[in-house]
């Protein structure tokens, strides 16, 4: 476990130079161990970072902005954490993350449509290429609607759906998004992969992988 007290100690992380992939996933890191980790000056190779549950907060996100190598960061998970959509807006339309190719707001970060409104309102990522919107509640092609005419959204070749209620309507929707890059859509709702599996030659010319996790 990577706790709050590991991170205000800034000479126990030396161990931590010359990583380009940290993952710290259910470490109970908080905005406090956060920011202090982002501070420690150990971390002047990663582009990979993931924090999904970590209860991280608001002061996360102003964290990670004030991090002078959020610029370099290629891939970054904020899925389960106690941040809510507009929170997160500052960092989804931060000119800072012009080399962002991943995101992950799973979990419920989003929390249904008003959060995939914000998303979709905020985004400003050139160069994302992975979304991961797992467990948000999404359901049906209305909840899709915002990210289906998000521009933004064009040079996704990975989407992740799983653990939502898409349904067979909503995977018919997918086919009119913005996506035409479209590589691999994982999805958890049996009920519209059929429709995708029709879909995806016609609509995706460059689908490689279509996966059903149950």
């Amino acid at each position: 476990t990577f706790s709050n007290q590991l991170a205000k100690n800034s000479e126990s992380m030396s161990f931590l130079e010359g990583l380009r992939v940290l993952e710290l996933s259910e470490c109970k890191l908080q905005d406090a161990g956060l920011k202090a980790l982002l501070a420690s000056g150990h971390l002047q190779r990663v582009h990979r970072l993931r924090l999904d549950y970590n209860s991280l907060k608001a002061k996360s996100v102003d964290a990670l902005l004030g991090w002078d190598r959020v610029g370099e960061l290629e891939w970054l998970d904020l899925s389960a954490n106690k941040l809510f959509a507009e929170q997160l807006a500052p960092l989804l339309g931060a000119k800072q993350l012009s080399a962002l190719r991943h995101l992950g707001v799973g979990g419920g970060v989003l929390a249904a449509l008003d959060g995939v409104v914000l998303l979709a309102d905020s985004l400003a990522l050139p160069k994302l290429e992975s979304l991961d919107l797992s467990s948000n509640r999404l359901a049906g092609g209305g909840d899709l609607r915002p990210l289906i005419q998000c521009q933004q959204l064009a040079s996704l070749r990975r989407l992740v759906l799983k653990d939502n209620e898409v349904g067979g309507f909503g995977g018919l929707c997918l086919r009119d998004g913005p996506w035409q890059h479209l590589r691999e859509l994982v999805i958890s709702d049996n009920s519209a992969t059929s429709a995708l599996a029709e879909l995806a030659k016609g609509a995706w010319p460059e689908l490689s992988r279509l996966s059903y996790t149950p």
